[in-house]
C-alpha cells in the first residue's frame, strides 16, 4: 500500500468525545476518562514526525505566492498549476458539540494566517455555536485555555476569536452531509453549484482533507444521523487521483477511532494522521468554565498551537487574518458563498 499510516495518541485523559459532548467535567467522567495531573500533559511529537513533518509544512507553510491569483483555466491545460486547497469539515450538529465548530475553525484560522486565500478553503460547519442563544459570547468561538472569560470583557478587539468578520463558509447546517463531501471530493456536483462550492485542484495540487466530529469504527458521523464510511471516503480518494484532482493529499482525522476511517485508502499520495487508532477514543483539551464545556479536542488544539506559534506567518495574510480575527462574528461571503450569521 502506498498509504502512510502515523497515528497519534492523546496521552491526557480529560474526556472522551462522549463525555464531553455531555458537558461532564473530567473528575467525574466515566472510567475511560480519568484524569491525569496536568504535568502528565504531553504534546503528541508524532504529529510532526519525519515524513508527516515535510508533507504538513509543504501542504501548510504556503509562501506569498500561494497568495497570489490562480489562473484555474490553467488546470485543465497539461500538467496545471501547484497549488494548495483545505477542505475542512466539521459534521457535528448541536451546542454541546461546541468544541468540533472550534476544532474545524482553529485549522481554518492556522491555514489563512500561512497564506491560503479562501478562494482555497472549502469551509464545511455542520452548526454555527457562535450564533446559539446558549453562547455567553455572541458571535464569538474560543479554544484557546481561559479565552471564555478573557472574552466576556472583549469588545470590538478579540484576537482569540476564532470567527473572523470575513469568514467565508461554503457550506452549513444540512448542507453539510456525506454526500456533500463526497461531491467535494470528486467534483461531482449537482447542476447549478457554484465555481466557490467546488474543489477545483489539478493533478499537481497539494490537499488537505480535515476532518473532525463523532466517529466510529470505520464512519465519520454527520449530524447523528448519517455516516460516511470508510469505504466511500477510500473510494472518493481513488476517483480523485483517478480524475487528477490532487498531487499530494494530507488526511487529518480529529475523530473516535480515527485511523479507521483510512482503512481502505489505497490510492497514491495520500498521507493520513490520525488522533486515535481503532477502539481509543479522541479527548477534550479542556473545559471552559465561562462556556460550561469542553471548547477543543487535544489533536486538533495542538496542531493549531504548532500552526499559529511556531511557523511564521505569510506576510500578505498576516494583517487580514489579524483584522478579521478582531470583533465581529458574523458570517459573510463573497458572489455565491453563505451569508448571515443564522443557522
Amino acid at each position: 500500500m502506498t498509504l502512510q499510516r502515523v497515528v497519534v495518541m492523546c496521552q491526557r485523559r480529560t474526556a472522551c468525545c462522549l463525555c464531553a459532548s455531555r458537558g461532564v467535567p473530567s473528575g467525574r467522567a466515566a472510567t475511560c476518562c480519568h484524569r491525569l495531573p496536568p504535568m502528565r500533559r504531553r504534546r503528541s511529537a508524532l504529529l510532526f514526525a519525519g515524513a508527516a513533518t515535510r508533507l504538513l509544512l509543504a501542504l501548510l507553510c504556503s509562501a506569498a505566492h500561494l497568495s497570489a491569483a490562480v489562473n484555474t483555466s490553467a488546470a485543465s491545460v497539461g500538467e496545471g498549476p501547484v497549488d494548495t486547497w483545505a477542505v475542512i469539515v466539521d459534521s457535528s450538529r448541536y451546542w454541546l458539540n461546541y468544541r468540533h465548530a472550534a476544532n474545524a475553525l482553529g485549522i481554518y484560522q492556522a491555514v489563512r494566517r500561512l497564506g491560503l486565500p479562501d478562494s482555497r478553503i472549502l469551509l464545511m460547519l455542520a452548526d454555527q455555536p457562535a450564533c446559539s442563544p446558549r453562547n455567553v459570547h455572541p458571535g464569538r468561538i474560543y479554544l484557546a485555555p481561559g479565552a471564555g472569560a478573557a472574552g466576556a470583557a472583549a469588545a470590538a478587539s478579540d484576537p482569540a476569536n476564532l470567527l473572523p468578520q470575513d469568514i467565508e463558509l461554503d457550506y452549513r447546517g444540512r448542507e453539510v452531509s456525506a454526500e456533500t463531501v463526497l461531491r467535494v471530493l470528486t467534483g461531482r456536483h449537482l447542476p447549478g453549484t457554484p465555481a466557490s462550492k467546488r474543489l477545483r485542484s489539478g493533478r499537481r495540487s497539494r490537499v488537505l482533507l480535515y476532518l473532525t466530529g463523532h466517529g466510529g469504527d470505520e464512519f465519520l458521523k454527520f449530524h447523528d444521523q448519517e455516516e460516511l464510511l470508510a469505504t466511500d471516503l477510500a473510494a472518493a480518494l481513488a476517483q480523485m487521483h483517478a480524475a487528477g484532482r490532487y498531487g499530494e493529499l494530507l488526511l487529518l482525522a480529529d475523530t473516535c477511532q480515527a485511523s479507521s476511517l483510512y482503512a481502505h485508502v489505497t490510492a497514491p499520495g495520500v498521507l493520513a494522521l490520525a488522533s486515535s487508532k481503532l477502539g481509543q477514543s479522541s479527548y477534550a483539551h479542556h473545559l471552559d468554565a465561562t462556556i460550561g464545556l469542553h471548547v477543543v479536542d487535544q489533536a486538533s488544539y495542538h496542531l493549531h498551537h504548532f500552526l499559529t506559534t511556531r511557523l511564521p506567518p505569510d506576510p500578505a495574510a498576516a494583517d487580514g487574518v489579524s483584522a478579521a480575527a478582531s470583533g465581529g462574528g458574523s458570517i459573510r461571503g463573497s458572489g455565491s458563498r453563505t451569508r448571515g450569521p443564522s443557522l
